[in-house]
């Protein structure tokens, strides 16, 4: 019963992760009151977006912790590629944050498409995820 509330809980953050990934890097790129429509939909949702990602990483240890003995060779190879794509998300982000934050640039390549690029990664996560299910 651990594992059902565990698995539907990483499922159910993923999904609103990648949404709001998805809202910021399809729907809203290119809009030119993109920057009030985020400020308006970041208010009310940041903190739900920070908490779904803090519970989809968290979920996905306890997943990962009780699975990885169960893996074939292949599935350890496709895991680890999962997790150094949740590793280069985190990096790019932390960049991204401090680029605009500290030196204040908010025009660098990477502030503006990281959500673009975060929505990639995402996309090979569940594609590596998936693949993990039915191997």
């Amino acid at each position: 019963m651990v594992d059902f509330i565990v698995i539907f809980l990483h499922l159910f953050s993923a999904i609103i992760f990648i949404g709001y990934v998805f809202v910021d890097a399809i729907l809203c790129y290119g809009l030119k009151q993109a920057n009030e429509l985020k400020k308006a939909y970041f208010k009310s949702s940041g903190i739900l977006y920070a908490l779904s990602f803090v519970i989809l990483i968290l979920s996905g240890i306890y997943l990962a912790y009780n699975e990885y003995n169960n893996f074939a060779n292949i599935n350890k190879i496709m895991f680890f590629i999962k997790i150094a794509l949740v590793i280069l998300m985190l990096f790019i982000t932390f960049i991204s944050i401090y680029i605009a934050r500290f030196k204040n640039n908010k025009e660098h390549f990477l502030v503006k498409q990281a959500h673009i690029l975060a929505l990639i990664i995402c996309f090979l996560i569940v594609l590596f995820a998936k693949l993990l299910s039915i191997l």
